[in-house]
């Protein structure tokens, strides 16, 4: 079950990975162009900050279509919750390994391969990373001489900040996905207000504090602990608790495991999410699939 699961979702992978290394590819032709036309005495290393956060939203976005597309459409289909988280843990854990290779190599091979390319395009018998001492200030790397192409690095400050962000990524788009799936679209409320609190918050010298890590790292472990018991044990929220399915059914049936609506009121169809399951029990409303017999019914609403 789980290479046929994935071989559909090889498409979306693919144009996610794509869109990783595109950027890279046009970063760099923009860089050797400049190193080409202009032959500057500087040049800078930015893949080492772009691509890891590129790649934590790839993974933000892979994994709420998995947990929202592909796992409601394995339940829908019959399977069992356990069976397909599962199988999108899987598949989530198959993306995350393949977009984080992506986002750590490529900026490795900015800092090998790419840097003497430049020197090679600017007329520079060679180049020198600016890098940040361990003390703190700056140092070059290997000692700088005059001539050599002058490389600043603008990357993260350490080497564990980019397996976080690719981690917070992944787990903050499970989380948010199980809210979704709980609470409908008002759970995209949340990265709202935490986007503007980047916004607005972004001079706060308390948010700079390492020790606030161990608190949010608890306080994500405890809510994806809650999504994964959200979608083992809890039914969709009451806005998606009625599908295409519905609509597939023989007049008057109900789909296995699920309880039939009560008739309507008066004829005339219940309100709220079971309206659409009100056309096949009232008699004035006829069944969706067949075609009107003529021009006066409309909306399934007959003339009289």
């Amino acid at each position: 079950m789980l290479y046929p699961l994935f071989k559909l979702h090889i498409p979306v992978l693919r144009l996610q990975l794509a869109v990783l290394w595109g950027a890279f590819l046009v970063i760099q032709f923009i860089i050797s162009a400049v190193m080409l036309l202009l032959r500057p005495e500087e040049s800078i290393l930015i893949s080492g900050t772009l691509l890891p956060f590129a790649g934590g939203f790839i993974l933000f976005a892979l994994t709420q279509r998995l947990v929202l597309v592909d796992f409601q459409n394995g339940v829908r289909m019959g399977r069992t919750r356990r069976k397909m988280l599962g199988l999108t843990l899987a598949l989530i854990g198959a993306d995350a390994l393949l977009v984080s290779l992506s986002a750590l190599l490529l900026p490795w091979l900015e800092r090998t391969l790419c840097i003497r390319l430049w020197a090679l395009l600017a007329r520079r018998p060679g180049a020198a990373v600016m890098v940040k001492a361990p003390g703190g200030g700056q140092l070059w790397y290997p000692s700088y001489d005059a001539g050599l192409l002058r490389v600043e690095d603008f990357g993260l400050d350490a080497w564990w900040l980019a397996p976080l962000i690719l981690l917070a990524g992944l787990l903050l788009g499970f989380l948010l996905a199980a809210l979704t799936q709980r609470f409908g679209p008002r759970s995209y409320l949340l990265p709202s207000l935490l986007y503007l609190c980047l916004i607005f918050l972004p001079q706060a010298e308390w948010l700079r504090d390492v020790r606030l890590l161990l608190p949010a790292a608890l306080l994500l472990a405890a809510g994806v602990a809650w999504s994964l018991w959200s979608l083992l044990a809890l039914q969709q929220c009451a806005g998606h608790s009625v599908h295409f399915s519905d609509f597939l059914m023989p007049s008057g049936s109900t789909p296995a495991g699920r309880t039939p609506p009560d008739p309507p009121a008066a004829g005339r169809p219940a309100a709220g999410p079971d309206r659409r399951v009100a056309w096949r029990t009232s008699p004035q409303w006829p069944d969706p699939r067949r075609p009107p017999l003529f021009s006066g019914q409309r909306r399934g609403r007959s003339r009289r």
